[in-house]
């Protein structure tokens, strides 16, 4: 029974907004909040008209929303039945079968004398409960297992099981002498139990026979009516498992095609990536590994469980009148690329003259935009619905997105309740409730998505698909700032991978890598390819969730500085080079003050005051063990990020070393 508990939301209960709607606002809630024409191709009356909502687009839309109003629209939102209850004032509705439906179903509660005051104003917040008590009723409802198919008694299907037939091609044998001319379809029994049928594209006679070329039957060519209806969770124990694409290399000795026994692991090759997969009972896991440029190596897994689908499928003759397919699940997409240390790679580049730098690294580096998207199918599957054995299954695809030019760590995970329904043969609506969270480290473009396809099908034809596609992207821009002897800077820009440039810099004081980093979810439906009965009748959409737009994972576009996370690049160029003059000597290195603040973007030099007698300045080593500070290697200081650090001064043989406290504020320091 639709919403059990909304009479909790009955008027005057709730305590919030003491707005009231108007109807023409309110309407434009129900469509918004429902999914019903979310492109907005037609006007907020004529979408809720076409899906039932309105018999009339007839009305004043300025009027106040009233409870009348409101059963109105949210009993034909809901799509039940008109029912019977007991209403006094029943008489001043011009709804009353929506009131007394409203009644019957807990919507609405009556006063003590059994009053539904029709005209009574109903504030926001109230409207906005019972809406979502509605649209919770419509996004879940519950289906009774129906299979009717009522074929037409003149349809030209020939019903006999083929001597042979080729899943793979399509093609099957009928013995000779078999008469096709007046059939356009065929249908049988196969093994399994399934009844199936075949469109007739072409035969020829063979010694063996009469070789047919079939294709997918166009299934509401030859039914009078058809009815389909129910709900399951997919049983992977019960799935054929077909892995990879026709390109992979299995790893053992069995053929490529095949179906893997459930719990039982396979291994297989496609494109260069290790795939291990393993099915069971609540789901399937794809873990793929490879070694890529630059030494990185790449580990990635995606998994699904939890699935659950829910459907209802109703023609006469060849027009659709009512179609609903929701599926439920989880999703995890992870993907990590490790390095090896870049320095013990490809040398060490501390030394080298500012001005070569990039032109070197590029010698031994692959530019971000050379590393290729890898886009590959990892299985298909075929799992009958047990409650509707022999003629219903569902037919999923997973499939991988992955790219990375460097270090990173993406975890996704996802629960996603996606959908469509469409009512009367016109209008469409669509769910999409979703929950997400992520976790990641990123040092490089990166992106993974997972792409999930749903269909339904019927004596092996489709009915209705539903594919997620669902990950992360990174996309970072690199800039390097080149000092020369004068502290004048240079900034250049690279594609080169921004991990790499910055590790094979350190070290260097005249080389600082700055990124900026945009990463952002992405979130994407397709309903019904053009395959299916339901897109050939033009219920077919694609719509964007998330993407660069709405999905920060960063909350836009951050800069980077040696990675640590800045407001703003501090990089400029250099006020002046530390005087490296004769110093006294002295028994030990001392400074001219043991405490420096400075604040964020400036620069001050560490003064050297007395060095012991065989260490000359230029002996001297800088190191800062905070990120919020950084020094060169003639001990100038530079303000990163408010906080404290310690610069340690060191003669490079070890003998001697001291401290200066290092206070970086948010501003210039007195």
């Amino acid at each position: 029974m639709i919403l059990m508990c909304a009479g909790l939301f009955t008027a005057g209960c709730s305590p919030g907004s003491h707005k009231v709607y108007t109807l023409g606002e309110w309407l434009e809630e129900v469509r918004q909040q429902s999914g019903i024409d979310a492109a907005g191709s037609a006007s907020t009356l004529d979408a809720l008209k076409d899906f039932g909502v309105l018999e009339s687009t007839d009305i004043d839309t300025e009027q106040k929303l009233n409870r009348e109003w409101t059963a109105y629209t949210l009993v034909n939102l809901s799509g039940i039945s008109f029912q019977e209850a007991e209403v006094a004032d029943i008489a001043k509705t011009q709804f009353p079968e929506h009131v007394k439906t409203g009644v019957k179903e807990g919507l609405f509660t009556l006063d003590g004398k059994k009053k539904f005051h029709p005209k009574r104003s109903v504030k926001e917040a109230e409207a906005m409960k019972l809406l979502g008590k509605t649209i919770s009723y419509i996004n879940d409802p519950h289906f009774e297992t129906k299979q009717e198919i009522n074929v037409a008694q003149d349809a030209p299907v020939l019903r006999q099981k083929p001597l042979a037939f080729d899943a793979g091609t399509l093609t099957c044998l009928l013995p000779a002498g078999t008469d096709l001319k007046q059939y356009q379809a065929i249908s049988w029994v196969d093994d399994a139990g399934q009844e199936v049928i075949y469109d007739i594209d072409h035969s020829e006679e063979t010694e063996e026979g009469i070789s047919v070329q079939l294709k997918e039957a166009d299934l509401l060519s030859y039914t009078d009516s058809m009815e389909l209806s129910g709900e399951s969770d997919l049983d992977f124990e019960n799935a054929e498992i077909i892995s990879g694409e026709k390109s992979a290399a299995v790893k053992d000795d069995t053929p490529f095609i095949h179906t893997m026994a459930a719990g039982k692991t396979k291994k297989f090759s496609v494109h260069g990536y290790d795939i291990t997969l393993t099915a069971n009972s609540a789901g399937i896991e794809a873990k793929m590994e490879k070694e890529l440029d630059n030494s990185l190596n790449l580990t990635g897994s995606l998994k699904m469980s939890g699935i659950n689908v829910k459907y209802r499928f109703f023609s006469l003759k060849k027009d659709v009148r009512d179609a609903y397919f929701k599926v439920n699940l989880h999703s995890e997409e992870a993907l990590k690329i490790k390095a090896g240390r870049y320095k013990k790679l490809y040398g060490d580049f501390s030394k080298i003259d500012p001005k070569n730098f990039l032109s070197s690294l590029s010698g031994f580096l692959k530019p971000v935009n050379e590393n290729a998207t890898a886009e590959f199918t990892i299985c298909q599957m075929d799992i009958p619905l047990s409650a509707a054995a022999g003629i219903m299954s569902v037919k999923a695809k997973l499939s991988v997105v992955l790219y990375a030019s460097g270090r990173a760590s993406l975890v996704l995970s996802q629960d996603n309740n996606v959908g469509f329904e469409v009512r009367k043969g016109s209008q469409a609506r669509f769910i999409r409730d979703y929950r997400h969270k992520e976790e990641n480290v990123l040092k490089a473009d990166t992106a993974i998505t997972g792409k999930l396809a749903f269909a339904l099908e019927a004596l092996k034809v489709s009915i209705m698909d539903i594919g997620v596609e669902a990950g992360a992207k990174a996309v970072l821009s690199t800039s390097v700032h080149l000092y020369d002897k004068e502290g004048n800077m240079e900034t250049v820009s690279t594609d080169l991978p921004g991990d790499a440039v910055n590790e094979l810099s350190d070290g260097n004081p005249d080389v600082l890598v700055c990124t900026d980093m945009d990463a952002y979810t992405i979130l994407k439906l397709k309903f019904n390819s053009s395959g299916t009965l339901a897109g050939k009748m033009g219920f077919a959409f694609d719509i964007s969730l998330l993407d660069k737009s709405n999905g920060s994972i960063l909350g836009g576009t951050k800069h980077f500085e040696n990675w640590h996370m800045v407001d703003a690049c501090t990089r400029k160029k250099r006020e002046k080079k530390v005087e490296t003059a004769e110093v006294p000597k002295t028994e030990k290195i001392r400074i001219a003050s043991y405490a420096i603040a400075v604040g964020v973007g400036e620069s001050k030099a560490i003064q050297i005051t007395g060095l012991p007698g065989d260490i000359r300045a230029k002996d001297l080593v800088y190191s800062c063990g905070s990120s919020c500070a950084s020094v060169s290697a003639s001990g100038l200081v530079t303000g990163i990020s408010p906080g404290a650090a310690v610069v340690t001064i060191a003669s490079r043989d070890g003998r001697y070393s001291i401290e200066c406290s290092i206070l970086v504020t948010g501003g210039k320091a007195t």
